[in-house]
């Protein structure tokens, strides 16, 4: 049921007010006018009032939505095309009125109209009722009341809170969700399991899907022929690489030669014209370094020295040239 929009009026706005104006007070809601016109709900009086009833209880069921039901035994006969509520002191609290007739009484019918009505700007909850036995409101969360039954496209849709859903609807929600039937005999089972290692076993799936994932775990997945990624970060596994290299001009840091420094450390140093290290030799070194010059000739095994030698010339002869 869609709550009709009330329209309080300007006395019954001022009813609602303290008398330090600075809040609300509550409101006894005890009868209601009812009228065959149409009429501005903003109109401080309710033209043609044909009748009034004191038989009707309410109640509030959210804080902006009071529910109504308005009850007429008699045998009279009227339209309503509007109604007006009325407080315990007779003051017009709120009205509501709409073109088309709203219901219809005979003289052989009793006139029962339930009725939600929304305030736009006022708390329902300061609102009371005179009479609440026999009231029927609409169920909420909260307050106990009448529902009616959500057709399939709503509860399919599932837009609906105020209404109840019947197993029809609720069959058709789960077909239209899973499908026909659904959930098969096979799923049923597997919902059925009681703890992850029968999924598995029902599923087929052993022990693979307890196996953890990552390099070193043997799972074909996780590697490129056969290897890890790692494997091919080694340049002795990787194929097709050039035997060769041609030159080309590029530099090293000393500290990325091995063994470079060991090395220098064996080498004669030479500071100035003072040379000094281990001057490794394949014979024996004849002569004097610190004179202008060495009578050894040559360093090698047996090495000789001058004096060693025999027949040297001691002058030179020119020769003769043609002219």
């Amino acid at each position: 049921m869609t709550p009709l929009q009330i329209t309080i009026t300007p006395q019954g706005r001022a009813a609602l007010v303290n008398a330090q104006h600075h809040g609300t007070v509550p409101v006894r809601l005890a009868s209601v006018g009812l009228t065959a016109q149409h009429f501005d709900p903003t109109a401080a009086t309710m033209p043609d009032e044909s009748k009034r009833l004191t038989t009707f209880s309410g109640g509030v069921v959210a804080a902006d939505t009071i529910h109504i039901t308005i009850r007429d035994a008699t045998s009279d006969q009227y339209d309503v095309r509007g109604f007006g509520v009325y407080l315990d002191d007779g003051t017009l609290f709120a009205t509501y009125s709409q073109q088309d007739i709203i219901l219809s009484k005979s003289a052989s019918a009793m006139l029962l109209l339930a009725i939600d009505v929304r305030f736009v700007d006022t708390d329902a909850t300061q609102l009371t009722f005179g009479e609440t036995s026999w009231n029927n409101p609409p169920a909420t969360q909260t307050v106990a009341g009448v529902l009616t039954l959500s057709s399939n496209a709503q509860a399919i849709a599932g837009l609906e809170d105020r209404s109840a859903i019947p197993p029809t609807a609720l069959k058709a929600t789960l077909d239209h969700r899973l499908g026909e039937a659904a959930p098969s005999d096979y799923a049923k089972t597997l919902l059925a399991s009681a703890d992850a290692p029968t999924l598995r076993h029902l599923l087929g799936l052993g022990d693979a899907a307890v196996m953890d994932t990552g390099s070193g775990k043997n799972l074909d997945a996780d590697l490129l022929d056969g290897y890890h990624g790692t494997y091919y970060l080694q340049w002795r596994n990787l194929q097709n690489t050039p035997q060769t290299y041609p030159p080309s001009a590029h530099q090293h840091a000393s500290s990325d030669i091995p063994e470079l420094a060991s090395q220098l450390d064996t080498l004669v140093k030479k500071t100035g014209s003072l040379m000094t290290g281990s001057l490794q030799s394949q014979g024996t070194l004849i002569g004097d370094s610190h004179r202008n010059h060495t009578r050894c000739h040559a360093i090698h095994n047996g090495c000789r020295t001058w004096h060693d030698l025999g027949d040297l010339p001691v002058a030179h002869r020119r020769r003769a040239t043609p002219h």
